[in-house]
C-alpha cells in the first residue's frame, strides 16, 4: 500500500496557523537553512478550508492546479525567485521581498513605478524652468549693467 505524500512535500506554502480560522489568509514561504531563516509573505490571499483542501492529497492538489492556474503559476515564479536568491552567496531580504511582490502584485507595483517617473519627469521640468528663469535673469542684469556702462 502506498502512503501519500504529506502537504508540507506538496508545496512549500502554508498559511499560517493564526489564519486557519479566518476565511481568507496570505500564503507564506519559509526558508530555513543553515545560515538563513525567514518567512516570506507571497501577498497572495487564498481561501483557506479551499487551500487546506487542496493541500490534503495529491489528487486534490492537482485538481486545485487546474481550477487555480493563475495562482499557481505566480506561486511556481515565487518558488523559483526563492530559489534563485538562496543560490546567491549574500541572500538579500529587502530584494527577495521586492522580486516577490513584483511578482504578486505586478500591476500595483508597475503603477507605483509610472506614478515615480512621471513625478521625476515633473520635477526635472521644474527645474529646468527654475534655471531658465535663472538664466533669463542673469542676461537681464548684464544687459543693464552694459548699456549703462
Amino acid at each position: 500500500m502506498a502512503t501519500t505524500p504529506s502537504p508540507k512535500k506538496l508545496t512549500p506554502f502554508h498559511v499560517r496557523n493564526k489564519d486557519l480560522k479566518k476565511d481568507t489568509a496570505t500564503l507564506f514561504i519559509r526558508i530555513h537553512t543553515r545560515k538563513i531563516d525567514v518567512l516570506i509573505s507571497t501577498l497572495l490571499q487564498v481561501e483557506v478550508n479551499e487551500w487546506l483542501k487542496a493541500t490534503a492529497s495529491p489528487r486534490a492538489w492537482l485538481a486545485h492546479q487546474k481550477k487555480n492556474y493563475q495562482l499557481h503559476a505566480k506561486l511556481t515564479q515565487i518558488e523559483g525567485i526563492v530559489k534563485a536568491h538562496m543560490a546567491k552567496i549574500d541572500f538579500d531580504r529587502e530584494a527577495l521581498d521586492m522580486d516577490v511582490r513584483y511578482i504578486s502584485e505586478s500591476e500595483k507595483v508597475d503603477a507605483e513605478r509610472r506614478a515615480k517617473e512621471e513625478a521625476a519627469a515633473a520635477e526635472r521640468k521644474a527645474i529646468t524652468k527654475r534655471e531658465e528663469a535663472r538664466e533669463k535673469a542673469r542676461t537681464a542684469i548684464w544687459r543693464r549693467l552694459s548699456t549703462s556702462i
